[in-house]
């Protein structure tokens, strides 16, 4: 039995992507046991919580409001930036400092964060001669999200060796996993030296039961107030572009304005922001913040919706697009890193550029579109190619591969 360790500094409580697929790969231990391979996962819910985390995981006002304040002296400070990430990567060596104390001897370890396998190479791989795994998450500009979240530190010199660590990270891995078609295009146009050692492990989740899919069916036929209904799901950080979608309603006629409703799903350090937007706007008949929705919950606010958006700037494959379709929704969204691998144009959605502009244009000929046949055709791009069932035999293969390399 091969032996593969998972690492990431992260909580598995957290609702982001890598974290929503770590736990699909832990529910089916079984499959790859079947397939030689013995999973174990190591996160910061080993090591216990930081204040950073607790920080991260509180509810109420005024935490809220330090949240929104930390949100803008991430956009507006170096200082507070390199703090930040100092801080983030301290975190990363805590976790790395106790896997490296169980003395493990894994065939494989496979890294979600860039920072994690830097970590490892420098201070803890010593005589380990376990094959490295890393996915990056992205569309294959590495660091570019990690720094989106900190744009005063562009251009510095702690952003160059930020750089510095990812080139040596990139030519040191031994698989290169990637979620995104578009992922693997541009990792080895920026590393040609790693041609060879990438591997397709295209996101996907699980389908909903049979019951959820009925029940799904049922809240569809339901009698509702707004003729499209809009639901954005994700963190509310500023890159998924929910401001974007409040600016372009406020831009429409008022007789439009009365048929469209957005149900935002999510939560983070703008959201107070977007909510005196909305009251600023006198948009709240029509905009609706639901918070941090239970993963296994989602598909319910969205059974309540008939169309999914995304105006997000950068992305890798990104799983709200993925729970969109998968509850048969017509998707609206950019045509940025893996999102056109999702839609075709006209037959499930509508990709656009990630402005207001282009989104206050689509919304004004919203009535021209067949929104429920495209909701339709989105279901079945989902069953054909974004099942979990799929994605966990392309993980197969991705650590049959490095095994052999």
């Amino acid at each position: 039995m091969k032996k593969v360790d998972v690492v990431l500094t992260e909580s598995l409580n957290s609702i982001i992507g890598p974290v929503q697929t770590i736990k699909r790969i832990i529910r089916e231990s079984e499959y790859f046991r079947e397939n030689d391979y013995e999973i174990a996962v190591f996160t910061t819910d080993n090591i216990g919580a930081t204040n950073i985390t607790k920080f991260k995981s509180q509810k109420n006002l005024c935490i809220e409001r330090l949240k929104e304040f930390a949100r803008w002296c991430a956009l507006h400070s170096k200082i507070y930036g390199k703090v930040r990430l100092d801080a983030l990567f301290n975190e990363t060596h805590r976790l790395l400092d106790y896997y490296n104390s169980l003395n493990r001897q894994p065939d494989i370890i496979v890294f979600h964060s860039i920072m994690d396998c830097y970590e490892y190479y420098k201070n803890f791989k010593k005589d380990n001669s376990a094959k490295t795994v890393l996915f990056t998450h992205s569309d294959g500009f590495i660091m570019a999200m990690l720094i989106s979240y900190f744009p005063k530190l562009i251009g510095t010199k702690y952003h160059k060796e930020l750089l510095r660590k990812a080139d040596f990270v990139m030519s040191n891995i031994d698989t290169s996993a990637c979620i995104a078609k578009i992922e693997e295009k541009n990792i080895l146009d920026q590393y040609p030296q790693i041609k060879g050692k990438t591997c397709l492990v295209v996101n996907g989740i699980d389908d909903l039961t049979k019951e959820q899919l009925l029940e799904v069916e049922e809240i569809k036929k339901l009698e509702y107030n707004f003729p499209y209904r809009l639901v954005s799901a994700g963190s509310i950080n500023g890159r998924k572009g929910q401001r974007k979608i409040i600016e372009a309603l406020n831009k429409l006629p008022k007789e439009l304005q009365k048929k469209i409703s957005v149900s935002f799903i999510g939560d983070g350090p703008e959201r107070i922001t977007l909510c005196d937007l909305v009251k600023e706007y006198k948009l709240q008949n029509n905009v609706f913040f639901y918070g941090a929705v239970p993963n296994v919950e989602v598909y319910k606010y969205l059974a309540k919706s008939n169309i999914c958006i995304l105006m997000s700037e950068m992305e890798g494959l990104p799983i709200a697009l993925l729970e969109g379709i998968r509850a048969g929704l017509a998707i609206i969204s950019t045509n940025v890193s893996g999102i056109p691998e999702i839609i075709t144009e006209d037959y499930n959605g509508k990709l656009l550029e990630p402005t207001v502009d282009e989104l206050v244009k689509l919304l004004r000929n919203i009535e021209k579109y067949d929104w429920a046949t495209m909701g339709v055709n989105s279901r079945e791009v989902f069953e054909k190619q974004y099942t979990f069932t799929r994605m966990k035999k392309d993980y197969l293969n991705m650590l049959n591969k490095t095994i052999e390399r």
